[in-house]
């Protein structure tokens, strides 16, 4: 049986593409690559489609000599072997299709490797084509040369492998997304085998694969939208095809730019060749490089400020009465509480909660070394946050400074970030809350209450005694001043006397008669001040008197 050239070359084919498929999945295996395996998965399909179909051949030709066996069984047992062989096909895209939405986009290893056996492979898939399509040619066996054209089509899907590969040392991961397009044509493979063996099985005929590709065409030519579109396709095309020059100078020109890149300002430049990032920053400019996809500079914000929430989160069953208040749990939903709290110095429970303001000083350095920065930042926080905590009161954290909480966090958080080497800065930290555990807030806002209460009543009567003592001493202080002033208007008097009598003495002492005079005459003023009087004059008579009013 094995004379016949085309059943050799079908044989060699089949043993060779079994071997590269085995060697796909081992090497998907050790990179770790989703398409290289989904693309050895495809070649093992079809290596298993062509296994069955070699074997159900081999049955018909061994039958077609024997004639043991009738042509409906023969096409029964055929059809069978196709569904089964499809069912086990659509296991397989379905096994793609769950892992690839269990699993994340994967970091390949060893990606060299993969490159070069991937290359490996599609020369001898090409090879497999050439000969496949030579033993058809030569044996009239149209079969056989269409599945070399088959093996030609698998080996533009390697070539889209590689491609994603090398795409993978630019930093271009399309890994996954080729995997599910391999998946999405194994799964088309199961289908059109599936219904090629039920037609084949319903109608008792000889097995003829079905291409679901081609009957999707020949549909859609019949429809006159799909009629007018392909023409207008086939114009656009020719006119394109004239300006092939043109276009082809414009894509080679565009891809030339590639390789100038611009700095601006407030950003600083990352250079990654081949998928390897550099760790220094590139200041503001511009820099000429290999072009893309082989190389190329990222731009990172310089100086960008961001935020880490710190400390715990509270739970469903907690309620606030406004924003920024301390939040409480009512006894009812007490037990369903799973709010974490922080254990203090002296042993008693405290909520703390926070945000961190930090600067990455080097964002080159935090993109290559630290590329979970934010993640790290805030578990060093986190830790800061409870090694603070631990080393305080219950009291010195609800009723002390919070600036001064504040500072003492952020010289931890920048001691453990010196530690660590962390490319960053801190800004500020603030705290959002500080509070005791939800369950006792309400006892605890009594206390707060009933104390501050109290407070007010030592301010009250402190500010009574301090206002009587003011009173107190402003009174005093204005009755001295009164004392003050009335003595010395007695003694400004006294001396004020004790001038005037001292210039009478003087007055006296030099013309005693006169002062004697002025004496007299002041004693009669006061004796006969209001009263009438009469003036005689010695020269009249006693009786002839002339009488004048005081006031005349």
């Amino acid at each position: 049986m094995f004379k016949d050239k085309r059943l050799r070359a079908s044989a060699l084919c089949l043993i060779t593409e079994l071997l590269l498929g085995g060697f796909r999945c081992a090497l998907a295996m050790m990179t770790g690559s989703l398409a290289l395996m989904a693309d050895g998965v495809h070649a093992l399909s079809d290596v298993w489609v062509s296994f069955v179909l070699f074997f159900v051949l081999m049955f018909r030709v061994s039958n077609d000599r024997s004639k043991k066996f009738s042509p409906k069984l023969i096409n029964y047992v055929e059809s069978s072997a196709v569904i089964f062989s499809a069912i086990a096909v659509l296991f397989a895209a379905v096994a793609i299709f769950d892992r690839l939405y269990k699993t994340e986009t994967p970091q390949i290893e060893y990606l060299w490797l993969a490159i070069a056996g991937t290359a490996v492979v599609m020369v001898v898939i090409y090879f497999l084509a050439k000969l496949k399509q030579r033993v058809g040619r030569e044996t009239n066996s149209v079969t056989l040369e269409a599945d070399g054209y088959h093996s030609k089509a698998d080996l533009i899907t390697s070539a889209a492998v590689l491609l994603s590969l090398v795409g993978s040392l630019a930093g271009i991961h399309l890994d996954k997304v080729l995997a599910v397009i391999i998946a999405a044509m194994i799964a088309l493979l199961g289908v059109e085998m599936l219904v090629s063996g039920l037609r084949s099985l319903i109608s008792s005929q000889e097995f003829d694969q079905l291409s679901l590709i081609e009957w999707c065409g020949k549909k859609l030519s019949a429809i006159p939208f799909v009629t007018a579109t392909k023409r207008t396709i086939n114009a656009t095309t020719t006119v394109l095809y004239k300006l092939r020059y043109v276009i082809a100078s414009g894509v080679v020109l565009a891809y030339a730019v590639t390789a100038v890149s611009i700095v601006p300002l407030g950003y600083v430049g990352q250079k990654v060749v081949l998928a390897k990032q550099t760790q220094a920053d590139l200041p503001v400019g511009a820099y000429l490089h290999a072009p893309w996809p082989f190389a190329q500079i990222n731009l990172i914000r310089d100086g960008d400020v961001r935020k880490a929430n710190v400390g715990l989160i509270p739970s469903a069953v907690t309620q606030r009465v406004s924003d920024g208040a301390w939040f409480s749990v009512s006894s009812r939903t007490r037990k369903d509480d799973n709010t974490g709290y922080l254990h203090t110095g002296d042993q008693n429970l405290v909520f703390v909660s926070g945000e961190l303001l930090y600067r990455v000083t080097s964002p080159t350095k935090a993109a290559t070394s630290y590329p979970e920065l934010d993640t790290m930042v805030t578990e060093l926080a986190n830790s800061s946050l409870w090694e603070l905590v631990s080393r305080k009161t219950y009291l010195e954290l609800i009723q002390g400074d919070r600036q001064e909480l504040a500072d003492q966090l952020n010289s931890f958080i920048s001691r453990g970030a010196e530690q660590l080497n962390y490319p960053i800065e801190i800004v500020s930290f603030s705290f959002e809350s500080i509070q005791p555990p939800g369950p006792v807030v309400n006892t605890y806002r009594k206390l707060l209450q009933a104390r501050q209460l109290k407070v007010d009543k030592v301010n009250q009567a402190l500010t009574e005694k301090y206002f009587q003592l003011s009173a107190a001493r402003a009174n005093a202080v204005q009755i001295i001043e009164q004392d003050k002033a009335y003595a010395h208007a007695h003694n400004t008097r006294a001396e004020g006397d004790i001038t005037r009598f001292n210039s009478i003495a003087q007055s006296y002492n030099r013309k005693p008669e006169a002062y004697k005079l002025k004496l007299q005459t002041e004693s009669f003023q006061r004796t006969l001040s209001g009263r009438p009087l009469t003036i005689a004059d010695p020269r009249f008579d006693k009786h002839d008197y002339r009488i004048w009013s005081a006031k005349q």
